[in-house]
């Protein structure tokens, strides 16, 4: 999944590149000059691409959401929390032994920004993952999960993302060979169809103005197993993360802490933690 992201990205450097070269043999023939020679087109073709590849990149690594101060005091750790990094992810260990739950983050947000969430389920008996993304968008590292299920043991595993991030999960938990035992998407749909042996959590909060309802409605025929769906009163579309406001999204009329309280609640009822 990951491979075929990339070809697609390399090809719409490429496709941009060549709209570059078409451009610029317009302007020579306007200016009565000859089109350029097959080295120089060439060359504007892959010099294009690749000034689009680099745009991508800084746009990437400069704007994004930035998790908030209150954020960065969860990857501390606490009395029953133990965080680690492992590469550039983190490892929320708390007193749960069985059960665990890969994170894919929403696109342009600094991962940080839900170490509240994930600490929060793994104080709960979930342990967690919260997985680091190139650029910070998930679609650039669907597969991101197989290190993290491959160094660990656990009876169950759980995917779960936060809007473009539970997007990438649902691509990961179709694509792959490991044991998925649920998806759970925060104001997100799947993309592909789930074989019957996933289930389904599905949390948005009614305030959510980014969240596409008609795309959401229409996918969420994809999941054939079972599913949960939970719309929270007054919740939004980022305070499932401490980000901030988003641009776009609507006046949550529930505090973040309350926000995050109700779905850890929803989640360990829905992996069946009692």
């Amino acid at each position: 999944m990951l491979a075929i992201t990339v070809i697609s990205v390399i090809i719409c450097c490429l496709l941009i590149g060549a709209a570059t070269l078409l451009i610029t043999d317009v302007v020579r023939k306007l200016m009565h000059r000859k089109a350029l020679s097959l080295p120089k087109s060439l060359l504007v073709i892959f010099g294009g691409g690749a000034a689009c590849a680099l745009l991508l990149v800084l746009f990437g690594s400069l704007v994004y959401y930035r998790a908030e101060p209150s954020a960065w005091t969860y990857i501390e750790g606490g009395e029953n929390v133990t965080v680690s990094k492992e590469g550039n992810s983190y490892f929320f260990d708390g007193p749960g032994e069985d059960k665990a739950l890969i994170f894919y983050p929403g696109a342009l947000v600094e991962k940080e920004a839900y170490a509240q969430l994930m600490y929060e389920l793994a104080e709960n008996g979930i342990d967690t993952f919260l997985a680091d993304m190139p650029f910070r968008f998930a679609l650039l590292g669907i597969n991101s999960a197989d290190g993290i299920i491959a160094s660990h043991s656990y009876d169950e595993w759980y995917m779960a993302g936060h809007s473009l991030g539970g997007s990438a999960a649902s691509i990961y938990t179709v694509g792959t060979k490991n044991d998925i035992n649920g998806l759970i998407l925060l104001a997100s749909y799947p993309v592909d169809k789930l074989g019957d042996s996933v289930s389904g959590c599905l949390i948005y909060g009614d305030d959510d103005k980014v969240l596409s309802r008609e795309r959401y409605e229409n996918n969420r025929a994809l999941f054939t197993g079972r599913i949960t769906e939970l719309c929270i009163e007054g919740g939004n579309h980022a305070q499932f993360g401490s980000y901030g406001a988003q641009l776009g999204d609507g006046a949550a009329e529930i505090s973040p802490d309350e926000q995050k309280r109700i779905t850890v609640e929803e989640i360990v009822k829905f992996v069946g933690i009692k």
